[in-house]
């Protein structure tokens, strides 16, 4: 995959169809993870309401932190991370046209560019074509084994295992709060092999997955 990058998005899409047509199904373990280390520094800029029913997971934050974290949390550990985000670049590459039909998807995208003093038009938007070339972008990047994950890659990992995930972010201003503390709604499923096939205890979409934003990581909550 990364090498494909070298070459542009379109050779990235060839190699996600190819790589799609011999994927297996994801494998979710029903278990608890393989050993439960708190991270008690994040317990305490957890909002208090969230550790009423959860305590935040230990997990290494060296840009892989939001598959590191989904990996402890439906395979008892982080050794799945790779896999989740080979399976990530799968989902965002070819559902491309899904993800840029998504309003606040977009609007993220524009806003975070806005933030890094990225000029929009006299109305104050972004150019659409300019977002679709950074969605690219980030989306390449994300081949990248350290490269850190924005908002669109925790929709796609929901995507992947056909379970809603649940973002969680310190408490901080109304408009930051609102497009980060949110709950990710799952794409409808995809008609290709690699999608998790539902656990018999646990029919699809019904467990939700936990992650906090803290500072500098994503954690994994269970």
């Amino acid at each position: 995959m990364q090498k494909a990058t070298e070459t542009g998005w379109d050779s990235l899409v060839k190699v996600c169809y190819e790589i799609r047509k011999v994927v297996g199904e994801f494998s979710l373990k029903e278990s608890m993870v393989d050993e439960i280390k708190v991270d008690f520094y994040a317990q305490q800029i957890v909002p208090s309401q969230e550790l009423e029913e959860y305590v935040l997971l230990n997990s290494t934050g060296d840009g892989s932190c939001l598959y590191r974290s989904i990996s402890l949390l439906v395979a008892g550990n982080e050794l799945k991370y790779v896999e989740l985000r080979v399976r990530c670049v799968i989902e965002l590459a070819l559902h491309s046209t899904y993800y840029l039909a998504d309003e606040e998807l977009v609007e993220q995208i524009a806003a975070q560019e806005r933030l890094l003093g990225v000029k929009g038009n006299d109305s104050g938007l972004v150019d659409a074509d300019f977002v679709h070339e950074i969605y690219k972008t980030k989306v390449m990047k994300t081949c990248q084994l350290f490269e850190y994950a924005s908002m669109f890659q925790i929709q796609a990992l929901g995507a992947v295992l056909r379970r809603k995930i649940r973002s969680i972010y310190p408490e901080t201003t109304p408009e930051v709060m609102y497009r980060s503390n949110r709950s990710f709604n799952m794409p409808p499923p995809r008609a290709y092999p690699g999608h998790l096939t539902p656990l018999p205890s646990q029919g699809g979409g019904n467990l939700i997955i936990r992650v906090f934003q803290g500072v500098g990581n994503l954690i994994p909550m269970l």
